[in-house]
């Protein structure tokens, strides 16, 4: 399966100078939205558990997952990767100064397994040569 992508145009506004440069970049060309509904369907037919059962297994997995990392615990997605909480907070000059207001963002990582990685980087990519109707 190819990945494929557009040329994006890119426009930069150089302030000192009171330009626009514009720059051209490779963009990916995303196709669709997989639902849960379109993964419980694609499971089905791989193994024994039916839709029903496979979506009930979703839902009861977010729930798992989600439980884990408000633990502050890492979460590993089989062969998917593992993801985990991380904080962007203001550098204080002092360990006294460092509070929870200091926290300015609580985000959750991915980081994709080794074989997912392999996959990313052995997946062939294509040019499209037109544009998308939704991106023009």
């Amino acid at each position: 399966m190819d990945l494929e992508y557009f040329i994006k145009v890119k426009k930069y506004n150089d302030f000192k100078t009171n330009t626009v440069e514009t720059k051209y970049i490779a963009a990916l060309l995303e196709k669709s939205f997989v639902s849960n509904e379109t993964l419980c369907k694609q499971v089905e037919t791989n193994c024994t558990l039916s839709r029903h059962e496979m979506g009930l297994a979703l839902d009861e997995l977010s729930d798992v997952v989600k439980a884990a990392l408000l633990k502050g615990c890492k979460v590993q997605l089989g062969n998917l990767g593992t993801l985990r909480l991380k904080f962007d907070a203001k550098a204080q000059n002092s360990p006294e100064d460092v509070t929870r207001k200091t926290i300015t963002r609580v985000k959750c990582v991915f980081q994709p397994s080794k074989d997912l990685v392999n996959a990313i980087n052995n997946a062939s990519i294509q040019k499209v040569d037109f544009l998308p109707q939704e991106l023009e």
